[in-house]
């Protein structure tokens, strides 16, 4: 699951900068989905809903 974390330390290992970038980028693209699937696993639960004005 922490496939970018993986990538990033072996591209900061070899010294790599084209894979540094994607490394990067997928990190911040999973970060990005972790934070919708938390988003919409919080609206599901009834127990603390946040009243939106």
């Amino acid at each position: 699951m922490r496939l970018g974390e993986r990538s990033l330390r072996e591209s900061i290992r070899f010294g790599n900068e084209a894979t540094f970038e994607r490394a990067r980028r997928e990190g911040l693209a999973r970060a990005a989905a972790y934070k919708r699937w938390k988003n919409a696993k919080s609206r599901q639960n009834p127990k603390r809903v946040k009243k939106r004005k």
